[in-house]
């Protein structure tokens, strides 16, 4: 079909502050542990609260890195801790 894109989901090892990418997905578990954290001290450099993105349980929290990650932005899927 002419115009229609998809969706490529990749799944890398790597430091996720260098992921190039649109989205950059990572757990968030009720609180601010590894990944999550590390990405959340990022954005609060640039001046997003964390409340914008503390996600309840089966819920998702979108976020523009403002330049803090290489991705240009972050998804906070909620989880159980």
């Amino acid at each position: 079909m002419v115009g229609s894109r998809g969706v490529e989901i990749r799944v890398v090892q790597g430091d996720l502050l260098e992921v190039d990418a649109d989205v950059l997905a990572v757990k968030h578990a009720q609180g601010f542990h590894s990944s999550d954290g590390l990405v959340a001290s990022r954005l609060e450099a640039k001046g997003v609260s964390r409340r914008t993105f503390e996600a309840e349980a089966n819920e998702g929290r979108f976020s523009p890195t403002q330049g803090a990650l290489v991705a240009r932005e972050v998804l906070f899927v909620g989880t159980v801790p």
